[in-house]
């Protein structure tokens, strides 16, 4: 049975990490890269159930684009970054929607976490095979075609009735996270900035 888990595990893994790597190449391959400045650092917790919490400070990143300006926070630990106030950094953004915004430099962190994703997905599939071909289950069962058809039908019900599958199966959304900030809220020197960009 520990077979079993284990292969289904990594597939699930696999499938999680080559969804989520193809979303982000889609959002790479149509963003643009430009200039961004930190403007304040805001005190973040992340609660976990197991180990409490972890206070870390994302950096409020400001960023023109079509002659307006926008700020989004970052989701990383403006000390890990070495970012400060006042900080030039450099900013991803989505032409079509620029309050879709994310940090360059974040860019590496997601690449190593999926590919860990998948590494782990990889080794439990081996695992997996190798304990069922151990214990003697017929390992050619699981190539049949029928096995595939009645995999393929538990996917698409989980699909139809588990709405958090369909988040999985779609990948992450990059949702507008970057707010237009309105010339109430610039400065004199910042609004001479904007208008000589």
């Amino acid at each position: 049975m520990g077979a079993i888990a284990f292969l289904l595990v990594g597939i699930f893994f696999v499938f999680l990490g080559r969804t989520f790597w193809k979303k982000h190449h889609e959002f790479l391959e149509k963003s643009i890269e430009i200039p961004g400045t930190v403007k304040e650092l805001v005190l973040k917790t992340d609660r976990s159930r197991n180990s409490g919490s972890y206070s870390y400070y994302a950096p409020i990143v400001e960023y023109y684009q079509d002659k307006k300006t926008y700020r989004f926070t970052a989701e990383v630990d403006a000390q890990q970054h070495y970012l400060k106030i006042g900080d030039s950094t450099s900013v991803y953004i989505d032409p079509t929607t620029p309050k879709v915004a994310k940090l360059v430099s974040s860019n590496g962190e997601r690449l190593l976490m999926l590919r860990i994703m998948m590494g782990l997905g990889g080794a439990g599939i081996i695992l997996g095979i190798y304990l069922l071909t151990k214990n003697g289950f017929p390992v050619q069962q699981l190539m049949s075609p029928i096995s595939w058809l009645f995999a393929g039908g538990i996917v698409m019900l989980c699909y139809k009735f588990v709405p958090m599958m369909g988040t999985i199966l779609n990948g992450p959304i990059y949702y507008e996270n970057a707010e237009e900030i309105t010339s109430g809220d610039i400065t004199q020197e910042q609004q001479k900035d904007k208008d000589d960009a």
